[in-house]
């Protein structure tokens, strides 16, 4: 019986353990990459938010109610397209339109950078530790779930944003001005979602900001920016080269090359278009038509344009009304 006891203590022991090595796997932080140090200094960058029973609160949740009324189905759409927090949400400031276009450097930094800024997030929601906007307001009416176990300030969702937009941009500065863009309207989802206040936005940003300043004060970081930005641009420029981004607008070439360089139409062309003699003899309207076709033909040779049915030029303007009854009278 004593054998018997013995072994079932030691089976729990081993379950107690096994479940304690599963909590703390799971509870755990990945090591940090880029980002060190005490968060105590990202905390005492913040202002306390608003009281809950302050005018401001008021204001602020009076604005997430006016949002909330004149928001439309496809605000709302948009707005949980943007719950994830991926870096491929960005992709389209950049020209990418395929959100699977495959950057494996890009999103190894995002996501080293994403581990590395998760516990200074946490660090400050946990020290102000604001309620959600729909806790304090029942007409609040979240578009969006699993949110309510969260705190709300400094929004974690805002941080993220603004610090993969810097992030892009160290990438590729010229895209820049798109990008900033892009990361306001991917906070301001949370607005639209009823799940954030303004302030708590605001809070993001500033967050976003200082945390940059440490990233890029990092040898580590810069290193992998290097190498994720040569694969960002080859992406870029694949893209452009395709015709399937709008960086890629550009006039065509045919319409920028000097005049000297233009194609040309050859004697031979020149002369066949210039007296189509029909063999059999033919009707005096498919005549008309063969000049007149002709005279499109030599026009396009002369200006340089290839074909009027190319999608990178713009198409010939055909003759006037008086031109063609001129060439109906000459037939």
């Amino acid at each position: 019986m004593n054998r018997n006891r013995r072994r079932w203590l030691a089976a729990l022991a081993v379950s107690i353990a096994i479940a304690a090595g599963g909590s703390v796997y799971w509870h755990r932080q990945p090591p940090a990459t880029y980002l060190t140090g005490d968060t105590a200094a990202f905390v005492a960058l913040f202002a306390p938010p608003p009281a809950r029973d302050s005018a401001t609160t008021r204001r602020e949740l009076d604005e997430l109610l006016e949002i909330q009324r004149a928001r439309t189905d496809r605000q709302v759409a948009a707005a949980r397209a943007d719950r994830k927090t991926d870096i491929a949400r960005f992709f389209p400031a950049l020209g990418l339109r395929d959100p699977q276009t495959s950057l494996p450097r890009v999103r190894r930094l995002a996501q080293h950078v994403e581990d590395d800024i998760r516990p200074f997030v946490r660090a400050a929601k946990d020290h102000f530790r604001r309620l959600r906007p729909y806790e304090i307001e029942p007409r609040l009416a979240p578009c969006i779930d699993r949110v309510a176990a969260d705190l709300s300030y400094p929004s974690g969702h805002a941080t993220f944003g603004f610090v993969m937009t810097g992030l892009l941009a160290d990438l590729a500065p010229e895209r820049r001005a798109e990008l900033e863009a892009r990361g306001e309207e991917f906070a301001r989802q949370r607005m639209v979602c009823g799940v954030h206040f303004p302030s708590d936005i605001d809070a993001g940003r500033l967050g976003a900001r200082w945390l940059m300043q440490q990233l890029r004060a990092s040898p580590a970081y810069r290193a992998d920016v290097a190498a994720a930005a040569a694969e960002l641009r080859a992406a870029m420029r694949a893209a452009q080269g395709s015709g399937h981004s709008s960086t890629s607008r550009a006039p065509p070439r045919v319409a920028l090359a000097p005049a000297v360089t233009r194609p040309r139409c050859n004697a031979a062309m020149r002369a066949t278009m210039a007296s189509p003699s029909p063999k059999p003899p033919v009707s005096r309207l498919r005549l008309v038509s063969s000049r007149v076709k002709a005279l499109n033909t030599d026009a396009r040779c002369a200006s340089g344009i290839p074909s009027p049915s190319s999608s990178t030029t713009r198409r010939y303007d055909p003759p006037s009304w008086a031109t063609s009854m001129l060439t109906l009278l000459r037939a």
